[in-house]
């Protein structure tokens, strides 16, 4: 685990400006860093690493590494779980190893196997590779997106950048930080940005489970996804489990060797236990394999409403692990607000990142490697929003007479806008619906606005069930662009490697062959996963209301000290002089925040929460990063 980057350029870089991109992530990685930097033609070339030690804790481990030819050069961030079985494959065609570590075997798999080498790694990663023979670069990420991967690229300068997270771009020379404003919208509505935008013009995201290729003869790039959830799900889902019994019982063999080979390290390894079911299943699992207590962690709260510390406990006793939980205040975890742009260095505003900071740190003092429940709920059917499509479909039946006249001036005014929000969606065969609250709001909040804010279906099959529809839209935005970026920076903010078994890409391949009637039976959300768990824990243990990471935000946003910047924030002369949003709309929206705008419709007053919200996270990234 580790952070990388590096460039090609025309430009003449000097080596500590190198090294000032590589050490904007130390945190990533604290026990080495490396750079190469060298002149091919008219080129530039720099590469850099910051590295967490997990597997080959020697010298050998070492990166930037040139392959043994000397045609090769990687860096790179993540592990490969399978690298052992590949490095037998490559010695038996002649290739000799001087490390134990899955860097040296990603490098010479691709002078064997080129670019098609990706399809052989099972793990999470994000690398790029130099190829001085064919003068390119090769980038490419792991099939889910759980390890970053951004780049800069100005065909007009022959500038390209790349990184793990956005901070050494920032230090690339002369590069611009641009507002992408449709970006900017993007986030306020979903509080991510979802691949492949970010927050600055000309820097992307590179896809899950693509490659990118940078030919130096024309400066061109070329992406290629190699791994796609609708194409593998098109594939597969025609090989469906007949029985029950024999797709749980593949299900218990897929996950027990995804969450074995997680535990390979040398290095300390514990797991994030929240009480709920996917991180049950994974440290039941996990702690029938060790032979020796694993370490467990959990994060509570000291309101009740929000806290399931006391059921990961109860757990944990059962299964017989060394449980650790820490409980905290909401005041606790507003202390951390403040360190959110310098580790999410892109704005992002899924509050429950403040609980995954605190329950890393704290996991941090034993342990280097955290196993997590990533996954569950987007490949077996487990959030609230797949009950709500199915109610949503019927509600759309009933109002869809109202669709032709959906703009008029009265209806527009006096219906309340859950229901707007269906009648709007009531023509709309696809997953998703807008809420038109939070869309006014935004609209007039924001300087620059967009026609919709719904992702593209077009890769889906409308004859599909809709909430696999939905499931694989998921798995294709919101795990990638919140879920997975949440994670990596709340443990990396502490140089804690987490991973997460159930988002192993033979898991995922498995569960689009189990029925969705497994996944989803008589309302009964995550069937089969949860019936899988019970043959480790009591049910009474684990039947209970999900609560989730989620933190009061309201209450948060009423401390004084936080009212205090938000009146700076939204103060006249500073939104003006900023120029991204409008005044009165920021005003607005702050006094049904703080109750001093007159009465107005729940679900206003709940997105205006949420707005504002987004709006003091993307105001302490923009002092962070933009300033004044």
């Amino acid at each position: 685990m580790c952070g990388i980057c590096g460039y090609v350029t025309l430009k003449k870089i000097r080596q500590d400006i190198l090294g000032m991109m590589n050490d904007a992530m130390l945190h990533r990685g604290p026990n080495d860093s490396g750079m190469e930097q060298f002149q091919l033609g008219e080129y530039q070339i720099g590469f850099a690493q910051r590295r967490l030690s997990i597997l080959d804790l020697s010298e050998l481990g070492h990166q930037p590494m040139f392959s043994a030819s000397g045609n090769s050069l990687i860096t790179f961030n993540g592990e490969i779980y399978n690298f052992k079985e590949i490095k037998k494959d490559l010695i038996k065609k002649g290739v000799a190893f001087k490390s134990q570590c899955d860097t040296e075997v990603i490098l010479e798999a691709y002078e064997i196997y080129g670019e098609d080498c990706v399809n052989k790694f099972n793990g999470m990663f994000a690398f790029a590779i130099f190829d001085l023979k064919k003068e390119t670069i090769f980038l490419a990420r792991d099939r889910l997106g759980k390890k970053p991967l951004y780049y800069y690229y100005n065909s007009q300068s022959k500038d390209f950048a790349f990184a793990s997270t956005l901070q050494p771009i920032m230090f690339f020379p002369d590069f611009k930080k641009k507002i992408n404003k449709e970006a900017l919208y993007y986030f306020f509505y979903y509080g991510y940005i979802c691949e492949p935008a970010s927050i600055f013009l000309n820097v992307y995201k590179l896809k899950p489970g693509s490659t990118l290729t940078l030919r130096l003869s024309n400066f061109e790039i070329c992406e290629h996804c190699y791994w796609n959830v609708y194409e593998v799900y098109d594939r597969i889902n025609t090989g469906f489990f007949e029985e029950y019994s024999l797709a749980k019982s593949a299900l218990k063999d897929a996950l027990t060797k995804a969450v074995e080979r997680r535990m390979i390290a040398d290095v300390p390894l514990g797991t994030f236990l929240s009480g709920g079911i996917d991180s049950t299943l994974v440290t039941a699992i996990a702690q029938g394999i060790s032979d020796k207590k694993i370490n467990t962690y959990s994060i509570g709260f000291l309101d009740k409403k929000y806290d399931e510390s006391i059921y990961a406990e109860e757990i944990s006793r059962y299964i017989g692990t060394d449980h650790h939980s820490f409980i905290v205040s909401e005041e606790d975890l507003f202390k951390m607000v403040d360190e959110l742009p310098k580790y999410y260095d892109e704005p992002f505003s899924d509050s429950s990142q403040l609980p995954s900071m605190m329950v890393s740190r704290m996991a941090r003092k034993d342990i280097t490697v955290a196993l997590t429940g990533d996954g569950g709920d987007e490949l077996f059917c487990g959030y609230a929003v797949y009950d709500t499509l199915l109610q949503m479909e019927r509600y759309k039946k009933a109002t869809r007479f109202l669709y032709p006249v959906r703009k008029n001036k009265l209806i527009q005014k006096h219906l309340p806008s859950r229901l707007l929000s269906v009648i709007n969606a009531s023509d709309n065969r696809g997953c998703q619906w807008v809420s038109t609250a939070r869309k006014r709001l935004l609209d007039e909040l924001l300087v620059t606005g967009i026609e919709s804010v719904q992702y593209d279906e077009d890769q889906m099959k409308t004859s599909t069930n809709i909430q696999m529809r939905r499931m694989l839209l998921d798995m294709s935005t919101y795990l990638p662009g919140d879920i997975l970026h949440k994670m990596d920076r709340a443990s990396m903010k502490y140089s804690l490697e987490s991973r997460s078994p159930i988002l192993d890409y033979e898991v995922a391949e498995l569960s689009f062959r189990i029925p969705h009637s497994f996944k989803y039976k008589n309302g009964e959300k995550k069937y089969i996963l949860k019936d899988l768990t019970y043959d480790f824990v009591p049910k009474e243990l684990l039947d209970r209301p999900k609560k989730g990471f989620s933190i009061p935000l309201r209450k948060i946003l009423k401390i004084d000290s936080t009212m205090k910047e938000l009146e700076k924030y939204t103060s006249k002369e500073f939104v003006n002089r900023q120029g991204l949003f409008n005044y009165n709309a920021t005003r607005k929206i702050m006094g049904m925040v703080d109750g001093t705008r007159e009465q107005c419709e729940q679900s206003y007053i709940n997105n205006a929460v949420n707005i504002m919200w987004n709006y003091l996270v993307f105001q302490k990234w923009y002092m962070c990063y933009i300033g004044e």
